[in-house]
């Protein structure tokens, strides 16, 4: 039986909820059918908006201080600060998303395994 915190680990690492040795997503948000190791069924587990919820929090609480530095010391051109902050924003929202998804699927894994056994 995994516990929360192996599914949350599991899922930044994009591994099966069930043995952590699976790849989670086959492409970049796709979640597989299957753990192509265990065999564990994945493909009905649906983590609608909360990654992108999650990703877009994340980002905004990273890029808000950042923002908020330049801005204070006024060392930047408007154009170059916001090519910096955008680049900025899509590179970690391209990075957070999949372990995002990844959370959310094992954590809802979990849940099911924990409320089966109850």
């Amino acid at each position: 039986m995994t516990n929360s915190k192996t599914a949350l680990i599991r899922g930044l690492r994009l591994r099966c909820p069930k043995c952590g040795e699976g790849r989670l997503l086959q492409k970049y948000l796709q979640v597989r059918e299957s753990c192509p190791a265990c065999g564990e069924p994945l493909g009905h587990i649906r983590a609608d908006d909360g990654p992108a919820w999650l990703t877009i929090l994340l980002t905004g609480h990273i890029l808000a201080p950042l923002i908020l530095e330049l801005e204070k010391r006024q060392s930047m051109a408007l154009l170059p600060e916001l090519a910096l902050v955008l680049s900025l924003a899509i590179i970690l929202m391209t990075i957070l998303l999949p372990r995002a998804k990844g959370v959310f699927v094992n954590m809802i894994w979990a849940s099911r395994q924990k409320s089966s056994a109850e």
